[in-house]
């Protein structure tokens, strides 16, 4: 069986399978995990390459890691700013970011690896990235509105 066909399987068997101990925004390697793709249709095929580069850079960066169970295909969730509060985390000039691919291995532990794709540059591959933000820099604004006048 080719490996884009085998990635391809592996996807649309895990996509939709949830992760049952890492909740919604949990922070996995520095990723907020958001919700499960569906990787239905279309969409398969795109997943099925965010899992490919994803899983190649993971045995790149955690070499000798136990085996793969499952990888799931995640928004990215939210993260904690200083104060705790939750809020995404705004980029400038990565309007490719797209997604985190979350692993469960063998021995129990989730790894995540973000992926990520130029919008204007669909034929090319997506690229990773290995540790997430964790948290946002900033406070909560406490500061209280101006009156209406």
């Amino acid at each position: 069986m080719p490996l884009r066909a085998l990635l391809a399987a592996l996807v649309l068997a895990s996509c939709g399978a949830t992760v049952s101990s890492v909740g919604p925004n949990t922070i996995v390697n520095g990723w907020a995990i958001g919700d499960a793709s569906a990787c239905a249709g279309e969409e398969a095929v795109v997943c099925a390459a965010f899992i490919e580069v994803a899983t190649e850079r993971l045995g790149g960066r955690d070499v000798g890691h136990a085996p793969v169970v499952s990888s799931v295909v995640h928004a990215e969730g939210l993260y904690p700013n200083l104060d705790g509060d939750l809020g995404p985390v705004f980029r400038s000039g990565m309007g490719g970011f797209c997604c985190v691919v979350l692993f469960q291995l063998a021995d129990g532990t989730y790894r995540a690896i973000g992926v990520g794709r130029v919008p204007t540059q669909a034929n090319q591959p997506p690229y990773t990235f290995d540790i997430g933000p964790e948290r946002r820099d900033e406070h909560t604004d406490t500061r209280t509105p101006a009156p209406t006048i």
